[in-house]
């Protein structure tokens, strides 16, 4: 059931991740949460630059044929004053993936715990349309 959408939603997140790795090659990716291992280093010292994409929940969509899926691309960054930039860049590359809508970006800073170092977390959300075999 539904197993071209299923394969059609891999692709997408594949064709999401092999976008933002060839176009910043240092900018490290993770799904839902940051590994154990970069968050080691991370609060070693090494200064945040990576991606946490999740995907959301599903809503009705515009038609009986599809849903809506929130999609987030969580920028972080430390010690860089590109932000703004950056985010234009991530929004335009996930413009390029089919279905797939800006919606809406949250910037925030945080402090590191018993530290004197920051960093720029963005939010940006968008809205995938996925199509469903509906009963209608």
């Amino acid at each position: 059931m539904n197993d071209k959408s299923k394969v059609r939603m891999r692709e997408q997140i594949e064709s999401v991740i092999e976008k933002i790795e060839a176009a910043f090659p240092d900018l490290l990716i993770f799904q839902d949460e940051i590994s154990a291992n970069e968050l080691k280093a991370f609060q070693d010292g090494e200064d945040y630059f990576c991606i946490v994409f999740t995907t959301g929940d599903f809503n009705s969509g515009d038609s009986k044929k599809f849903l809506t899926q929130d999609f987030m691309l969580d920028y972080y960054s430390e010690n860089r004053d590109d932000v703004d930039e950056m985010i234009i860049d991530l929004i335009t590359l996930m413009d390029q993936v089919k279905t797939f809508e800006f919606e809406t970006t949250a910037k925030q800073r945080f402090k590191v715990k018993d530290t004197e170092r920051y960093v720029d977390v963005t939010a940006i959300e968008f809205k995938r349309k996925v199509q469903y075999e509906c009963s209608v």
